[in-house]
């Protein structure tokens, strides 16, 4: 008996794994149901929906985001007997059977919700061994999952009509809500349009669907899921379903979010709506004021300094714009940033102990290697300190501070901070780098910033609103950057700008603009302990505009957003940091006083890091009271008072010479003596023309082709003689320009002054 037995269930088991080898229970496509990708912001609203990879708008609905109203609708018109069956109803596969034999035609069908689900999830031809199937498989689907999760499934994969797929997209397609907040009304007409999506379209086919509708209210009262009363006002209730587009707000933020993290059915970012709002707002309001002078575009990235979140990204002033190229993102867009760099030139300063904000350093012409910086006036202001340079973002100073630091550093530290548009060796920006001439993307240079913001530290910027917190990682020191929110908290700058406010208007903000060569783009990025918000405007075309100045036009939208974020409340600003110090500097160089500096000011400084060499400035020179030439000692006979001069480097006293009236040279030392022979740089400095460089004649010109001389010469030369392959050519005071007319071949130039210092280049002329 035991093997007849065994015997029976082997016979009986082997058809049932043929079958289930032939037709495999769909757990993997349960797995990859292709939803489409809905984009949240911070506060759940939705920002965009994707379509889903099969070109359907499905989305992922839980239970409880659905109306009571409209799972019992379901249930009563698909499956009356869902929470009793175990995937296959009995009853009604009899009842179907009977109708279709006494009726001699297909009345009506007997299938489950679960079996429909598993139709939806196979996608099989409507044969009878195919529903033999799906009804298998919908036991198998019930034993496996609980009746609620099938429900889920099924109010996910249901058809609705079109590409219209799952009541969460139906409902918002339809009647733009959300599905638990659907009427009854509009909850029994939903449900009754998967038994045919085609014929009973609402938005197409309002009569058949009010139809279908009051015979699922009228199932649904046969149910006892609502009472006569609830049945009358809901099937005379008019229901007007539309065809309604998806929400479609921070488009540019939407796209990026939806290609960065396309694996997320239901995305929530970090962006915030109302700084959205508000930065959308005060970038169309600024691009109408340019429009006039052709200025079409812009960009505006708000970014949270402690999260690293991105709390507002508008890439364009209209993304549906196709004249303008609106559906660029500008926020992305590789473009030159002008003096926006110079920031974290002068941050990479103090951290070396090179600088302190009242040090001296010299706005003149110079040269370096056939680079000469300008400055955008296109005039020079002599010696400033670093805190103007900085403030009035002067070229030439920039230039000289990361020659001093060294370019390399500030290519690597914008590579730590994070801007991947260094594609060049350092070498090929070379000390033009913190003039702007490498391109940057807006949202990584706000990334950059916030490293200033936060003190030193870098953080990886995130579009998630739950993103596990990145590590930080210190690129430069704390002091460092607090000087340079010092500096740029500069609130004198305000009447040059855009910024229609008063000062007491703004809250304590650091701001630095930048205009690209050519006025092809103007910049600010402004920043506090909180935020740290980016401008770009400009055209995605190249366009150049006059108006295209940073701080006349960017500067006003990134002004404007910090006063209207903290209107009417306190603002956060900066403690500072315990390794900055103050100490007595000289009024006049900035370097720390010595005992013979006439007078001196207060100066902040990084403790332990910037040098503290007392003042090279002023120095103490012996005078010989009747030639009032120096002497290094006591004449023999006469007196010999002290006096305090100010000894400056060749370039500035140059400059000092030339422009300031008031200007008081050393004394000339006696017999042509250096009394400053500590003093760097003593030997004439070459400006023009450049070592090693080449300089062509224009064979179509007639007449001389001149080439002009000038030097730097120190304190204690009068004048300075030129020599071209060691014949002399003319004579002239230093900064003052000598034309040589120009001779094929190489020649070497030499300068020397009247105490036989001397320096030379060697340039070709073809």
């Amino acid at each position: 008996m035991g093997r007849r037995a065994g015997i029976g269930m082997v016979l009986f088991a082997v058809p049932i794994l043929l079958f289930c080898w032939r037709a495999p229970f769909p757990s993997q496509a349960i797995r990859e149901i292709g939803y489409s990708q809905t984009v949240l912001d911070k506060d759940g609203n939705i920002l965009r929906v994707f379509l889903g990879s099969k070109g359907r708008w499905l989305l992922p609905v839980e239970l409880n985001e659905i109306d009571p109203d409209l799972v019992n609708a379901t249930v009563a018109i698909e499956d009356k007997r869902f929470w009793q069956h175990h995937g296959v109803d009995p009853l009604a596969v009899l009842r179907s059977a009977w109708l279709n034999v006494t009726h001699r035609k297909v009345l009506t069908g007997a299938s489950t919700l679960s079996m429909q689900v598993v139709r939806l999830l196979e996608d099989r031809p409507r044969t009878f061994p195919n529903k033999v199937i799906e009804a298998v498989h919908a036991v198998w689907l019930e034993s496996i999952y609980s009746k609620k999760q099938i429900l889920k499934l099924y109010f996910e994969l249901a058809p609705y009509g079109g590409n219209i797929h799952g009541v969460k997209a139906a409902s918002w397609r339809y009647f733009r809500k959300r599905p638990r907040d659907l009427t009854l009304a509009e909850c029994s007409l939903l449900a009754g349009i998967p038994q045919s999506p085609s014929r009973l379209r609402p938005d197409r086919h309002s009569v058949r669907s009010g139809k279908r509708r009051e015979m699922v209210l009228k199932s649904m009262l046969a149910n006892g899921y609502i009472s006569p009363k609830q049945f009358d006002a809901s099937n005379n209730e008019p229901v007007e379903a539309r065809r309604h587009s998806f929400p479609l707000e921070a488009p540019h933020f939407g796209v990026w979010a939806h290609r960065k993290y396309p694996a997320e059915p239901v995305l929530q970012t970090s962006l915030d709506p109302l700084l959205q709002n508000r930065a959308e707002k005060m970038l169309k309001d600024r691009l109408s004021e340019l429009s006039v002078y052709g200025v079409q575009n812009g960009a505006v990235v708000i970014l949270e300094n402690k999260t690293g979140k991105i709390r507002a990204m508008v890439g364009s002033d209209d993304f549906s714009d196709k004249e303008h190229s609106g559906q660029v993102n500008g926020a992305f867009s590789k473009r030159s940033p002008g003096s926006c760099l110079k920031p974290f030139t002068y941050a990479i300063g103090f951290d070396l102990g090179l600088y302190t904000p009242r040090m001296i350093l010299a706005d003149v012409p110079v040269q370096y290697q056939g680079y000469a910086p300008l400055d955008y006036s296109k005039k020079y202001k002599g010696p400033v300190t670093v805190r103007e340079a900085l403030a009035n973002s002067l070229n030439v100073p920039a230039v000289e501070v990361l020659r001093m630091s060294g370019y390399q550093t500030l290519y690597s530290f914008l590579k730590q901070a994070g801007v991947s548009t260094l594609t060049k060796p350092p070498e090929q920006y070379g000390l033009s780098l913190t003039l702007g001439t490498a391109e940057v993307r807006l949202l990584e240079l706000v990334n950059a910033y916030a490293v200033l913001a936060r003190l030193g530290t870098f953080r990886p910027y995130t579009g998630l609103e739950n993103a596990a917190p990145a590590r930080q990682e210190r690129l430069m020191s704390e002091g460092a950057a607090y000087l340079v929110a010092d500096i740029l908290e500069d609130s004198e700058r305000l009447a040059a700008s855009g910024f229609s406010g008063s000062r007491q208007d703004l809250p304590r903000v650091a701001w630095k603009t930048g205009t690209s060569y050519g006025n092809h783009d103007a910049w600010t990025v402004a920043y506090d302990p909180e935020y740290t918000i980016g401008v770009w405007l400009g055209n995605f075309s190249g366009k150049p505009s006059k108006s295209l100045v940073g701080i006349e036009a960017a500067a006003p939208v990134a002004l404007r957003l910090f006063a209207r974020i903290y209107a009417g409340k306190p603002s956060p600003w900066y403690e500072k940091p315990a390794s900055v110090g103050t100490r007595k500097v000289c009024l006049l160089s900035g370097e720390p006083a010595s005992p013979v500096c006439p007078h001196s000011a207060e100066d902040f400084f990084i403790a332990g890091r910037s040098m503290d060499r007392p003042c090279s400035v002023h120095k103490k020179f012996m005078i010989d009271s009747e030639t009032g030439m120096a002497v290094d000692d006591i004449a023999k006979g006469r007196a010999v008072p002290e006096k305090v001069y100010e000894v400056w480097p060749q370039a500035i006293h140059t400059w000092l010479e030339q422009h300031d009236p008031a200007y008081v040279p050393p004394p000339v030392a006696e017999g042509g003596m250096d009394m400053a022979r500590d003093w760097e740089g003593a030997d004439p400095k070459i400006l023009s023309p450049v070592d090693q460089c080449e300089y062509f004649l224009e064979r179509s010109r007639t007449g001389d082709q001149r080439l002009v001389l000038k030097a730097d010469g120190s304190y204690d030369s009068r004048k300075l003689f030129w020599f071209i392959n060691g014949q002399y050519v003319n004579e002239g005071r230093a900064g003052e320009g000598i034309f040589w007319p120009m001779r094929e071949g190489r020649h070497r130039i030499t300068v020397t002054d009247d105490y036989g210092r001397s320096s030379s280049v060697v340039i070709s002329v073809r």
